[in-house]
């Protein structure tokens, strides 16, 4: 399900919500709950703003998966 943003919202919350949702998609684990929170879902994303996204879940997924996750949505660290 993709975000709904408020129609105020600046072009960098829609960009931004966009990123969100690959993440969500490529997320290794089924999450009983994803919920997009701060100034994106608020909608007054600047160009200084991160993606805050709150996972709930029965069962934490394990490091490989992570690692794994983390390099399909284009982490290099």
């Amino acid at each position: 399900m993709k975000p709904i943003l408020p129609t105020h919202s600046t072009i960098y919350s829609f960009r931004l919500a966009e990123i969100a949702q690959t993440i969500v998609e490529k997320a290794p684990v089924s999450a009983s709950e994803i919920i997009l929170d701060g100034s994106v879902a608020r909608g007054f994303a600047d160009q200084f703003s991160d993606i805050e996204l709150q996972f709930f879940s029965e069962q934490v997924p394990s490091v490989d998966d992570m690692m794994l996750w983390m390099t399909a949505v284009g982490f290099h660290g």
